[in-house]
């Protein structure tokens, strides 16, 4: 068994500011700068649907170049990398503009252990960076070099230091600690009650090499698969035993059913996520077919409404002055008769104009004649400008159309692949047992090759049984080390997570590392009765307990050099009143532990952001209002003055003293 030496911490990121550009999400200021390094808590408050959740998730692309899929299921730290990647671009697609989707980027400079990192990550090409510095923890001298690279040397230069200097093996670990552990979102994945995930976490947080936690991971996987191959081959067995059961019972003719089930299993699994992604993709693209739809009829009714007063100005309309040739004449100076130039000829037929006389025949005419040429011009310009917006817009829409379209031809043939395997193994399961004209059809030589493809199937599970217990006997000495290592930090870890999570709760928590056959848990216990299920606690008791765990694997995990940082999409909707003020004392307490915090909660009168604006302090909060962002809806600005209130008493508590606040105040605008 390997030595239980101290394990190494990790040198978690720090953010130290961002910069969003082109976020076309936020309408009031798509460029926006943040600076997390001002204080230990950042809080950006707003209205709901104005994207504070948005802004955490562009965070952690920034870091990693991945956003976590609402719903997809953890199979694996690499696998859930790979899948994470792919969903980025669909996730921001709704959220900025096709203009600009170009020059949609996100910088982000954070602190790394003794270095600090300044990276520009375009929004659309998550795998590669724009730009990237590496140097010394102040700054100044350069530590790697990267001048002249390109977009893709940079981001393979990233992911290497970066995975050295936090201390992990592989920089999909890295993807998973920032989207599980360091970050608690919309999602509202719990960790306590999925084991795959609790295991991971354990493994990257306790055990003594993050070589062993990826080989934990992919021994894990290896259980499962055999397992499962274990049991589709009983299932086969099982059914065949059904058939010779009801051949001898019956002495009717049955379907022979063979095959692999578990690549059926696979192929119907593949089909059904290919099903989902052909229904995203046509559902977009028919929405952006709608868009280029609508704006095409905008672009034909603006040419019509030009082509009418176009027309109506070229007719003279009844007045002089909108006459082509008087027009052309006051705008250039220059007789559009006789040619003559200057001043004077404007002065004379200002003055006929003036007078209600036809500057050429100095007929007089009625004052109730039609609009006057600057108004008319000045529509024609308005139109001119708007039909060119216009006409931009549908060209910025051809990109994402084609966009949209290869993606709905790549999940069609996905699905029609599968959908053909399928039919194969269907085709080839389906086997005619008993026929008059076949001469090896009597019911004794069916019931006869039946036995023999249960024998066959038999074999095949225990082979796959045996190879299970195999892996799972390469698998233990990492449990049991990981379960040693959980021993030896226990009485620091186990006392940092009561406290944070009974600050919340009010009542007696413990937990209790767990060994089963094939994962490693935590056993969760208030009051001394064990809670294993997730419906034994509340929503919100499940939501705050599942991140004090998180802040208390975070401060075990990290060294004196690189404390955590927490992205906590905050959950106070799951709250009563009872529970408002602990939330923010426990928020409180991690921060006081060294720990910084970067957090989104709504404007109201709850008491979280209250108490804990009251125990941090003006100097260790700092409140982004994120209506000087973007625009309220019309529903938000009916109780523009209740946000203002709320506002208000948050500030009076982050600054009791009185003294004045610096904070942005800007008019909410309905959008």
């Amino acid at each position: 068994m390997a030595s239980n030496a101290p394990k190494s911490k990790l040198s978690l990121p720090k953010p130290e500011s961002a910069k969003l550009e082109a976020f076309s999400l936020f309408e009031r200021e798509t460029s926006i700068k943040t600076d997390f390094a001002a204080a230990p808590v950042f809080c950006l408050v707003g209205a709901n649907g104005l994207g504070k959740s948005t802004f955490l998730s562009a965070l952690s692309y920034g870091i990693t170049g991945a956003v976590a899929e609402p719903g997809r299921p953890f199979r694996g730290v690499s696998e859930y990398y790979k899948s994470a990647k792919a969903y980025a671009p669909k996730y921001f697609r709704g959220r900025i503009a096709d203009p600009d989707r170009d020059a949609a980027q996100i910088s982000i400079t954070m602190r790394v252990g003794s270095r600090r990192y300044e990276l520009t990550r375009p929004i659309f090409e998550g795998n590669s960076l724009r730009a990237l510095s590496i140097t010394d923890a102040e700054g100044g001298a350069v530590v790697v070099e990267t001048d002249g690279l390109d977009d893709d040397e940079l981001q393979a230069i990233y992911v290497r230091e970066l995975t050295n200097d936090v201390g992990l093996d592989t920089f999909a670990q890295l993807v998973f600690l920032q989207l599980f552990i360091l970050s608690f979102d919309e999602r509202r994945e719990l960790l306590f009650w999925t084991p795959k995930l609790l295991q991971q976490a354990l493994y990257i947080t306790f055990d003594l090499d993050p070589t062993r936690a990826r080989e934990a991971d992919r021994l894990s996987k290896r259980v499962e698969g055999l397992e499962s191959l274990a049991r589709n081959a009983q299932w086969q067995a099982t059914k065949l035993r059904g058939n010779i059961e009801l051949l001898e019972a019956t002495g009717e003719e049955v379907l022979e059913e063979s095959g692999d089930a578990s690549e059926q299993e696979k192929l119907e699994e593949l089909r059904d996520e290919a099903a989902l992604s052909c229904g995203a993709a046509e559902r977009a693209l028919a929405d952006a077919h709608l868009e280029l739809a609508e704006r095409s009829s905008m672009l034909q009714a603006l040419r019509a409404d030009y082509e009418v007063i176009w027309t109506e100005r070229l007719q003279g309309n009844g007045h002089p002055g909108s006459h082509p040739l008087v027009a052309a004449t006051l705008e250039s100076h220059h007789c559009a008769v006789c040619g003559t130039e200057g001043e004077a000829v404007v002065e004379q037929i200002t003055s006929s104009l003036e007078a209600k006389h036809c500057p050429l025949c100095q007929t007089e005419f009625s004052s109730n004649s039609k609009a006057e040429p600057a108004k008319v011009l000045d529509r024609l310009a308005e139109l001119d400008e708007e039909i060119a917006e216009t006409q931009r817009s549908i060209a910025d829409l051809a990109p994402r159309i084609d966009e949209l379209e290869q993606e709905l031809g790549s999940s069609r043939e996905e699905l029609r692949n599968a959908t053909a395997a399928l039919a194969d193994i269907e085709q080839r399961n389906q086997l005619a047992i008993s026929t008059a004209s076949d001469p090896g059809s009597s019911l004794k030589a069916v019931v006869d090759r039946f036995r023999v493809q249960i024998a066959d199937f038999h074999k095949e599970r225990d082979e796959k049984r045996r190879e299970r217990d195999r892996v799972r006997r390469e698998l233990q000495p990492l449990q049991e080390s990981l379960v040693l290592s959980y021993r030896t930090a226990e009485q620091e870890f186990v006392p940092s997570f009561n406290e944070l999570a009974t600050e919340f709760l009010g009542l007696e928590l413990d937990i209790a590392i767990e060994q089963h056959k094939d994962t490693v848990g935590l056993a969760l216990r208030v009051e001394g009765t064990e809670r294993r299920d997730v419906d034994t606690l509340s929503e919100s008791q499940r939501f705050f307990v599942d991140i004090a765990l998180r802040m208390a694997l975070i401060q075990q995990m990290s060294s004196s050099e690189g404390p955590g940082c927490l992205l906590v999409d905050t959950p106070e909707g799951s709250l009563d009143i009872a529970y408002e003020s602990r939330a923010g004392e426990m928020f409180g307490l991690f921060v006081e532990r060294g720990h910084q915090l970067i957090m989104a909660a709504n404007i109201n009168t709850s008491q979280l952001l209250q108490r804990l604006a009251k125990r941090c302090g003006s100097k260790g909060l700092v409140l982004e209002r994120m209506t000087e962002w973007t625009n309220l809806s019309s529903v938000q600005i009916a109780e523009e003055q209740s946000f203002e209130r709320a506002w208000q008493e948050i500030r009076a508590s982050l600054n009791p003293s009185g003294r004045k606040v610096k904070a942005k105040k800007g008019k909410a605008k309905k959008r």
